[in-house]
């Protein structure tokens, strides 16, 4: 199909850039893996959840930041791809499963925007006029959003035991998000929770 072939060559271009990365190694050693996967979309797919488990609380220490630009942009095209499970009806295994895999890849998403964005290169308050200077990494504001969403509704029916450490970091991250847009007040309320969800994880 004419989108399949615009997802294929969307593709190619975000990996080609992998080429210029300081240590692409992960990137090439996962794309010599899979070969033979014939699924774009479960090639993103598994890139991402891939990157989110090697690099799961690590990634700004511990990843170039043109690895983290990739698993933005990748994601991005991957986005509109996928289905938010509710986690009010998880049912079977499988659907659990893809619940708890795609909440790993959704926290680092919302994570490695908001460093972006503190970073001065990432999301732009939408308050901005039109004309103002743009940052180099646009970020859609629909896939941010939908992530950002999907987060805040995931529990203890999906992640278990994890859910404490996941908390925070959601917690942590709607804190820094709602400071950057200068929205004090929601900010202040999600460093609140933060500090409960600490208190609760120790």
């Amino acid at each position: 199909s004419v989108e399949n072939t615009a997802d294929k060559h969307n593709v190619m271009l975000l990996l080609e850039k992998t080429k210029h990365l300081p240590e692409p190694d992960t990137v090439l050693q996962f794309i010599e893996q899979h070969r033979t996967n014939s699924g774009v979309i479960n090639l993103m797919y598994q890139f991402v959840l891939t990157l989110a488990k090697q690099y799961d609380q690590k990634w700004s220490s511990a990843t170039p930041s043109a690895v983290s630009r990739v698993f933005i942009e990748v994601y991005e095209v991957l986005h509109k791809h996928l289905v938010y499970p509710s986690p009010f009806c998880l049912d079977d295994k499988e659907g659990l499963a893809y619940a708890q895999q795609l909440a790993k890849i959704a926290i680092c998403y919302f994570e490695l925007v908001i460093d972006a964005m503190t970073a001065g290169q990432g999301v732009q308050d939408q308050r901005k006029a039109p004309n103002e200077p743009r940052s180099s990494l646009e970020v859609s504001q629909k896939c941010f959003h939908d992530c950002v969403g999907f987060v805040q509704l995931c529990g203890a029916q999906i992640l278990g035991d994890e859910i404490k450490v996941f908390s925070v970091r959601v917690s942590w991250a709607l804190a820094r998000w709602r400071a950057t847009l200068g929205d004090n007040p929601a900010a202040t309320l999600a460093l609140r929770k933060c500090h409960q969800d600490l208190e609760a994880y120790r």
